[in-house]
């Protein structure tokens, strides 16, 4: 064996019984016979900060950094001994040295926000986690910190409740932080929910809401009108931003009903969306050599799959709004399909598979078949007969929406396109300005189940 392995020898066994001060003496004769051996003067360091020698230790590192600069631990090691020492600046220092030496690494960006976050100093924290995230938006460490920081500082909600660092997430992240009174960090998580899918349509509409605030927030500090505020919001004349206060609210209140309401309303419900998202990743996965399909080539599709129903010559059928009257075959109708599978279900979450049976009959005997019957995803999942529904999939009877897309968004957008008429009890209140509420409420027909029969307002037939 030759001088320098049977060295490392004794240094690792000394090492291993905690006779550290035998361990210096054999590797600092390493280093006096191979000045160059970067383990040598690594495990030297090491060896001293054991012993609490930290001037020492300092002086290892950075001797074998000079050696090679390239080796992370080393980098990481450093900067360990001057958080050992209590000097915080010292390791920000090093860190962002390393940062120069590895500019496409989050490792230390990690670090950083982790010596800010233990100081206290929660907006750096945040602001080096955000930066660890853009040199890899996959990491969950520098996800999981940054919702630490967040918690710390004071935004409610419970960071165990995030995948990391999918749309969904950020997108539930940008609402808490709205609420806190957050708004720049709420945009800023928004267009990370919306860069990693762009095709997240409930993004883009909360992100309208939070530039919509942001915008009056700046219009009342211009004009310096003094407002009373309170510790969740700044703008307490903020129609949507109350609005949006008080759905929130809601949904805790009826989650709230069940035994374990914490539950509910935060781990089980985003566990959901998590299960969701999964599974619309995992069909992207098992089709990798499919064509990309637009929505208007799904609705030509869904039309051609219809029942042709021959109409009666002797019948007038016809929609009237507003003592304007439509002929019904040359009238388009989208349906909410979710909204009228889950009325009269005693909740709002529910859905009733019959439901969706006597639309059907009620198209059938209005002999109506311009329509498309429109889902959220979300109903297979609390619907009382999944296996008839995923027939009704199958059959083109209904399409549902894509996945991460705000259903009424995406009702509304159709409707908007194809000039059709909305069944749907639904108020669209959230909507309204941007599609406006004129044309909402002209283009809605409302429904209502009596004695287990549909019926349709403003659309009527006569002999």
């Amino acid at each position: 064996m030759s001088i320098r392995k049977e060295l490392f020898q004794k240094g690792k066994d000394y090492y291993q019984t905690k006779n550290y001060d035998h361990a210096i003496q054999c590797y600092k004769r390493i280093t006096f016979l191979y000045p160059n051996s970067i383990k040598a003067w690594n495990n030297l360091g090491i060896c001293y900060v054991k012993i609490e020698d930290y001037p020492n230790a300092i002086k290892s590192f950075e001797k074998a950094i000079k050696i090679d600069n390239q080796n992370l631990s080393l980098w990481n090691n450093l900067g360990k001994v001057y958080y050992h020492k209590h000097d915080y600046d010292h390791v920000i220092e090093t860190y962002e040295k390393a940062n120069k030496v590895f500019p496409d690494s989050d490792f230390f960006w990690n670090g950083i926000g982790m010596v800010y976050n233990h100081l206290g100093d929660f907006n750096n924290a945040i602001n080096a986690f955000k930066s660890a995230l853009d040199k890899n938006s996959k990491s969950k460490s520098a996800w999981n910190n940054l919702c630490l920081a967040y918690t710390k500082k004071g935004v409610d909600f419970d960071p165990n409740a995030f995948k990391p660092n999918t749309e969904v997430s950020w997108y539930h992240l940008s609402k808490a932080l709205l609420i806190s009174g957050l708004y720049k960090d709420s945009l800023d998580a928004i267009n990370r929910s919306i860069s990693l899918n762009p095709s997240f349509n409930a993004a883009f509409i909360f992100k309208n809401k939070i530039k919509i605030i942001i915008r009056k927030n700046e219009r009342i500090k211009a004009q310096q009108i003094n407002i009373d505020v309170n510790v969740e919001s700044n703008v307490e004349d903020d129609k949507d931003f109350e609005r949006f206060k008080k759905l929130q609210a809601r949904k805790k209140k009826d989650s709230s009903k069940t035994s374990d309401a914490k539950s509910l309303s935060l781990d089980a419900r985003f566990r959901f969306q998590q299960e969701k998202f999964r599974r619309r990743l995992m069909e992207i996965e098992d089709s990798t050599d499919s064509k990309e399909v637009s929505p208007s080539q799904n609705y030509q599709t869904l039309s051609h799959q219809t029942t042709q129903i021959s109409k009666s010559p002797h019948k007038i059928r016809f929609v009237n709004i507003h003592a304007n009257y439509h002929k019904i075959e040359d009238c388009n109708f989208v349906v909410d399909g979710a909204n009228i599978a889950r009325d009269m279900s005693g909740s709002t979450k529910k859905g009733s598979i019959s439901n969706l049976f006597k639309l059907f009959e009620k198209l059938n005997n209005l002999e109506l078949d311009n329509y498309v019957v429109i889902c959220d995803r979300s109903l297979y999942y609390t619907i009382d007969n999944q296996h008839e529904y995923s027939n009704l999939l199958k059959k083109g009877k209904i399409i549902e929406t894509p996945g991460g897309t705000e259903a009424d968004h995406f009702i509304l957008k159709y409707a908007k396109e194809n000039n059709s008429f909305i069944i749907s009890n639904d108020l669209f209140r959230e909507f309204r300005e941007i599609y406006g509420k004129k044309w909402i409420n002209e283009r809605r027909i409302t429904f209502k189940f009596i004695k287990d029969k549909l019926y349709f307002d403003k659309i009527y037939t006569a002999s």
